[in-house]
């Protein structure tokens, strides 16, 4: 889904692969950046904090 966003600390454009890989934490924002596979306008602590709000649970087994 895509949407421009009204107002708010921080906007993170990105793909749903790399948005799923930062999440996971196999990507960092900053390698994110680095490659151009995201753009971030506003508070980068803003998104580093809210990246870290969806930690991926451990693997059973």
């Amino acid at each position: 889904m895509r949407c421009e966003p009204e107002s708010g600390d921080a906007v993170l454009r990105s793909d749903p692969d790399t948005f799923s890989a930062l999440l996971a934490g196999r990507l960092t924002l900053a390698a994110a950046e680095e490659s151009g596979a995201v753009s971030l306008e506003g508070d980068r602590a803003a998104v580093e904090r809210a990246l870290q709000l969806f930690p991926v649970p451990e693997p059973v087994g």
